[in-house]
């Protein structure tokens, strides 16, 4: 096992380069001067001033590399193509990644990694819970669903499954706080909109206590956008392995439907949700920008929308990447469990 987590690791260096290297080259091509964004500069005057302004310019471009080529070589119609070295932006860029150092975010002037750490956590939080609360439900949902198949407890989950397939997750958390979270249009079963008030410099476990009552009717606008697929793929597989040869052996040596669905149909029909939940990571971060905004927490998915507004794209660079390194991780770890469950799999 620990060998095949030092081979994926190994294998998700390069893919992580790549996806560095392509925002990296986005991120060169987007309009402004990124020494004037990222530091309060000088007016432009003439005389004396225009002087210090370059000077100025000149320093702040070499504290954030700017005076290096681009790219490890470079082509020109004149000179061809021209090795330049490692001395370049993107090499510079991949080191400050790999350290923690996002740069300097244009809207806040803080460094991104602190913005980042502050919004992370949250959203962590969040879909963490939601996940469980997606597959756990869903899952015996599916199985219960097919082990009852063509009832009319199969005809009902599978109906309310398609129901909340087609509602809009951001449509019903709109609904959802408008109606339930004040008196005045409706019923106040949920506090607003927000994370609570913690007491001034208090730490992020005392904060997460006053913030989880605020977060169950996001988690469960998050659950309910995303349950119906869990459900519908562990009902197809589990339908799919019950007509196996060896479960039809099983039901012959007079186990029960009960027994024949918990110690052979489960086992193998939970693979497929291995797969989702390596897959549901970016999805569920995705389904987060909305339901963020809608409910004010000050997650990744409000940090963005916030920065994109902004034109902050320091902020916009790491939300890609560590958006990215969830993505893998997400994989790395369903493979995992694919070979601890089933040594047989390569």
């Amino acid at each position: 096992m620990i060998k095949l987590l030092i081979s994926r690791l190994l294998r998700a260096v390069p893919l992580l380069f790549v996806v560095i290297g392509i925002v990296f080259f986005l991120y060169r091509c987007l309009p402004g001067d990124e020494v004037e964004a990222t530091y309060v500069m000088p007016q432009k005057k003439l005389g004396s001033d225009s002087l210090e302004y370059h000077r100025l310019y000149r320093i702040y471009a070499r504290e954030l590399g700017l005076d290096k080529p681009v790219f490890f070589f470079k082509a020109s119609a004149k000179t061809g193509v021209q090795w330049i070295g490692f001395e370049n932006q993107y090499v510079a860029k991949v080191k400050k990644i790999f350290q923690g150092d996002f740069g300097i975010s244009y809207r806040t002037r803080l460094p991104v990694s602190i913005e980042l750490w502050e919004s992370i956590r949250w959203t962590i939080v969040m879909n963490g819970l939601a996940l469980l609360l997606i597959f756990l439900p869903g899952m015996y949902l599916g199985m219960q669903s097919a082990r009852r198949y063509g009832s009319r407890v199969d005809k009902f989950i599978m109906q309310a499954s398609f129901v909340l397939d087609a509602i809009p997750s951001f449509w019903l958390a709109t609904l959802a706080m408008i109606f339930l979270t004040t008196s005045y249009y409706g019923i106040q079963l949920f506090p607003s909109a927000g994370l609570g008030e913690a007491p001034y410099g208090a730490g992020f476990c005392v904060k997460l206590l006053h913030a989880l009552p605020h977060l169950i009717l996001p988690i469960i606008c998050i659950v309910l956008g995303s349950i119906s697929i869990v459900i519908r793929q562990m009902r197809s597989a589990a339908l799919e392995v019950s007509g196996q040869d060896y479960i039809r052996t099983a039901r012959a040596k007079g186990l029960s439907e009960k027994q024949v669905f918990r110690k052979h149909v489960f086992p193998n029909a939970v693979f497929p949700m291995l797969t989702m939940a390596g897959n549901a990571v970016p999805d569920l971060i995705a389904g987060a920008f909305l339901i963020e905004n809608i409910f004010n927490i000050p997650g990744m998915g409000k940090l963005t929308v916030e920065s994109i507004a902004a034109r902050d794209f320091p902020v916009l660079f790491a939300v890609i990447v560590i958006t990215a390194v969830f993505t893998i991780a997400g994989n790395i770890i369903a493979e995992l469990c694919y070979r601890h469950l089933d040594p047989r799999i390569a």
